[in-house]
């Protein structure tokens, strides 16, 4: 099925943008196989004060009933709405006040979002047109690429960690949706099939990443330091046994 593009207004527009505008275009803003669980779609919006914004619009996905359950039962437009209006935002103030001041995380600027059953959206800023790029889900990442998404993600996750640190585990408990972030994605103890999926998933991604290191990177020490600081019961290196025979779904 072709992916329908959304009938949005030029009221709804200019509250995204926050000024007037003269006009935008929406056009398909990535291809089928991309694994994003929405419909996305660019806008081009030109303004009455003659600048370009370019936006990424993501919506429930429109042709696939199935995923689009998907996204509404795990509240996904919810979680990346929270990130944006809360966690993002308590990170570049804790950026802004440290040492790094001046080295920003590559976070897009978030315009606006909405968690529906039916009308769930989120809109960023366009980073595309800046020379950003999607990535290949066929060709993946070559090592230069893993090199700086890994670099990027330690950077967040110490700032995250200390922000933790800082105020406390109350912060998951400061607005409605956060607590999601503390519990985990599928960190739901009773649901087993979730449980299973996501113990199956991060063991054999951690063996992976391991494997990686003593071959691609030719580090078998630092595949061995880390092995040694985390438990393989810890990841769920394998499907366990949960009462009932089970066979891995990934």
């Amino acid at each position: 099925m072709a992916t329908v593009l959304p009938k949005l207004s030029k009221v709804f527009v200019e509250k995204l943008v926050k000024e007037p505008i003269d006009g935008f275009v929406i056009k398909k803003g990535s291809e089928k196989g991309d694994n994003v669980a929405g419909d996305i779609f660019s806008i081009q919006v030109n303004t009455t004060s003659k600048k370009v914004i370019n936006l990424v619009h993501k919506v429930l996905p429109s042709g696939n009933p199935m995923l689009k359950q998907y996204a509404i039962e795990n509240r996904v437009f919810e979680l990346e709405i929270h990130f944006y209006t809360t966690v993002a935002d308590k990170v570049k103030e804790l950026l802004a006040s440290s040492s790094q001041q001046g080295s920003g995380l590559p976070i897009p600027r978030y315009f606006g979002g909405l968690c529906d059953e039916e009308d769930s959206y989120i809109t960023l800023e366009d980073e595309r047109p800046n020379g950003f790029r999607m990535s290949n889900k066929y060709r993946g990442y070559d090592l230069a690429e893993a090199s700086i998404i890994m670099k990027e993600l330690g950077r967040f996750h110490a700032l995250t960690f200390f922000l933790i640190r800082q105020q406390g585990e109350q912060f998951f408990s400061s607005k409605p949706g956060l607590e999601r972030y503390a519990k985990g994605f599928w960190n739901d103890s009773t649901d087993l099939d979730s449980a299973a999926v996501a113990q199956d998933l991060y063991g054999k991604s951690f063996h992976i990443a391991m494997k990686v290191i003593e071959e691609k990177i030719a580090d078998p020490d630092l595949a061995a330091k880390v092995r040694s600081k985390i438990r393989d019961d810890s990841i769920g290196a394998t499907v366990r046994e949960t009462g009932r025979d089970r066979k891995s779904v990934v």
